[in-house]
């Protein structure tokens, strides 16, 4: 290490020819000390680099660049420039006692009170009283004078503890700094050219002889200077403001002002006693008699009081605070903090060190310790399939990734309760059912013009027939039973006594139309269009059971296509990709928002088919002032209710802070309370018993960041 060192100062004195005195063309130059300042010239003596945690440590001669060490019970973090000292709180206190010179007043929370005087080996001074200079005696308590004894002080106090390591002076010496031995020594000053040093006792007399002639002293105005070497010098101008003067002439007449005119200044006129200086403006100010008037009654309004009067008592009462006062009379204790009631102010009791003031809503704050942790990681994960995250875990900064992978012409289907999968392609303008619990939906073989006639209008050509619909004309078949209005030609046999051939306006089954026969012949139904073709609709001669296919009770809207839940009854659906977006997530208590402010919004899902997978964060700066059950707001989709059972509708959530939650208790979200809707509760649940949550469990700066997977109503 190297250190410069320069001279702040330059000397007027020119070089003289002793080489022994530090002369002017030298005095400015730089001075270098090198390598490791030792401890007397206020140095470490160590050129270690210390590492996180690392103090200076003396050890007797110098310093050692040491980390503490932790002791039993005790846990020593170390970070850039920090140190941070935990203990863990173990154990139970039962009963506390105490020796003298402490007593205790017992118990798990006792008092505990110095009532006796410290000796010396507690680090004491053993005694009741000490004026004056404090003198030790051993292990014997000490004593006091008023006077240090001088048969304490001997020896010469050195530099290194502050003192000269001199004993004599003569006249004229003063103390200079040595580097030899970092020490003080004795010199009197050296006079250079031009300078005489007289030394006398406790006295320095420096002088230098006054050289030159001076040969002509001239002036400006205001000065005059009548010339050569003694001149005369006189003032006979104006004095300009610039030059500290008043750049007039005019002399103040006794009880004048001065006032400034723009370029000088002047003097008003005298006034009389009791006149009053008004000003004009930028002209002359002058003297006026100001206006009085006699008092002959005061009265107050609330918080003052008057007793009345020309000279009335005043008096205050209690300030409202729409007057800036607190509408209270309570006195505060040192450290108290000021809150509101709701009509006046009130204080807190005082806190202890380390506390922090926590809110309790519309009642008083209270201290409490502080809770404290440190975030290391934050991590995302996805088990359900379909779905994968990246960047997990971020352990300073980042962004979480969600990836959704299945088989292209595939559609999303929970493999089992918790589990998402996707089917294999399905065929191309093909009929899709489900595969029942566990099993992948897939397409169905249909017969020619099938999936055709789905689209085509009931009671038109190509159309299948529905309740209350045009039959149509078909070609062939079996039919054991006709009633109504309907033209229908038949080939083939009606009833038992019924021809082959024949025309029936009505038709009617009183409870089911059979085609085919059974275990021997495969039934069908054809149905023409007005283009002489037919469109059949068969019986599986592969079914290994009898099923029924219950119809929806509905035509449909245009591009749904029909699916079963499993049992034969069917529905209308649309069948679509999984769709991607965002959403602003809200926070409401009870359903009011009044006050609520945020720091950051942010809301995506995934949704397929009826499951929607929401991703949440919200940050609030300030919880408002409303109460009442938390949920999350402006959820894009209708989430389904539960119905008896509705926190079977929610998952476990965490991540976050400024939530609290009961101990042994998890939080969920999802619909238990709200039913339906398009919010989300907050609620805990331990041993599948659900809590509902309110904003007193929220902080007024709460980050909550989540995912959760809902079904919805569409």
């Amino acid at each position: 290490m190297t250190i410069t060192l320069t001279h702040k100062f330059v000397s007027a004195i020119p070089d003289g020819a002793d080489a022994t005195v530090v002369r002017p063309s030298n005095w400015n130059d730089t001075h270098d000390v090198s390598g490791t300042l030792p401890i007397a010239n206020g140095g470490t003596n160590t050129a270690s680099v210390p590492t996180n945690g690392q103090l200076l440590i003396g050890n007797g001669t110098d310093y050692t660049v040491a980390n503490l060490t932790a002791g039993t019970g005790v846990t020593i973090t170390n970070t850039a420039g920090g140190i941070t000292l935990s203990a863990p709180d173990n154990g139970t206190v039962t009963g506390v006692t105490a020796s003298s010179p402490l007593a205790s007043s017992g118990g798990t929370a006792p008092d505990i009170s110095l009532t006796g005087t410290v000796p010396v080996g507690n680090g004491g001074t053993g005694a009741t009283t000490l004026t004056g200079y404090v003198i030790g005696n051993g292990t014997s308590a000490m004593t006091a004078s008023a006077t240090i004894p001088t048969s304490n002080l001997t020896g010469t106090l050195p530099v290194a503890n502050g003192g000269t390591g001199q004993t004599t002076y003569t006249d004229g010496q003063l103390l200079i700094g040595n580097s030899t031995g970092n020490t003080l020594a004795k010199a009197t000053l050296t006079a250079g050219t031009g300078v005489t040093i007289t030394n006398g006792p406790g006295t320095i007399t420096i002088s230098a002889p006054d050289t030159g002639t001076v040969t002509a002293v001239t002036a400006s105005s205001p000065l005059a200077s009548s010339g050569g070497a003694t001149p005369n010098l006189s003032l006979t101008g104006t004095v300009a403001i610039a030059n500290g003067g008043t750049a007039g002439t005019a002399t103040p007449t006794a009880g004048a002002v001065p006032y400034g005119t723009g370029t000088a200044y002047a003097f008003s006129a005298a006034g009389t006693t009791g006149q009053v200086l008004t000003s004009a403006g930028a002209g002359a100010p002058t003297w006026t008699t100001p206006t009085t008037g006699t008092v002959t009654s005061v009265t107050a309004s609330s918080p003052l009081a008057s007793s009345g009067g020309a000279t009335p008592n005043l008096t205050l009462g209690t300030v409202p605070i729409a007057n800036g006062g607190t509408n209270a009379t309570a006195t505060p204790t040192a450290g108290a903090i000021a809150y509101g009631t709701g009509t006046a102010y009130a204080f807190s009791a005082a806190g202890t060190t380390g506390q922090v003031l926590t809110s309790n809503g519309a009642s008083a704050p209270t201290w409490a310790a502080a809770a404290t942790g440190t975030v290391t990681s934050v991590a995302q994960s996805f088990t359900g399939g379909l779905i994968s995250v990246a960047g997990t875990p971020i352990t300073s900064s980042g962004t979480l990734a969600l990836t959704v992978a299945g088989t292209s012409g595939g559609v999303p289907y929970f493999s089992s309760a918790s589990t998402w999968a996707s089917s294999a392609a399905l065929a191309a303008n093909a009929l899709m059912v489900g595969g029942g619990a566990g099993a992948a939906p897939s397409t169905v073989t249909t017969g020619t013009g099938v999936v055709t006639a789905l689209g085509v209008n009931t009671g038109t050509a190509g159309a299948f027939v529905v309740n209350g619909g045009a039959l149509g004309t078909p070609s062939s078949g079996t039919v054991t039973n006709l009633t109504g209005t309907a033209s229908i030609n038949i080939n083939g046999t009606v009833g038992a006594t019924t021809p082959n051939t024949g025309a029936f306006t009505t038709v009617t089954a009183t409870t089911s139309v059979s085609s085919g026969v059974a275990s021997t012949t495969q039934g069908s139904l054809i149905l023409h269009n007005t283009s002489a073709n037919t469109t059949t609709v068969k019986s599986s001669n592969s079914a290994s059971a009898a099923y029924t296919i219950t119809l929806p009770v509905s035509a449909g809207t245009s591009g749904q296509v029909l699916s079963t839940d499993g049992t034969g009854i069917t529905s209308w659906i649309t069948v679509s990709g999984a769709e991607y977006g965002t959403w602003t997530p809200g926070l409401s208590f009870g359903g009011g928002t009044t006050g609520i402010t945020y720091g950051g919004q942010s809301g995506t899902y995934v949704k397929a088919g009826r499951s929607v997978l929401y991703g949440i964060y919200i940050n609030t700066t300030s919880k408002g002032s409303s109460t009442g059950q938390a949920r999350i707001t402006g959820c894009p989709y209708t989430v389904e209710s539960g119905a008896t059972t509705k926190y079977s509708y929610g998952q476990p959530v965490n991540g976050g802070s400024g939530i609290t939650v009961t101990s042994a208790y998890t939080l969920f979200l999802g619909t238990y309370y709200t039913g339906s809707a398009t919010t989300l509760d907050f609620y805990e649940v331990s041993l599948g018993t659900p809590s509902s949550m309110s904003n007193t469990a929220f902080s007024n700066s709460m980050t909550f960041y989540g995912s959760v997977s809902v079904i919805t109503t569409a």
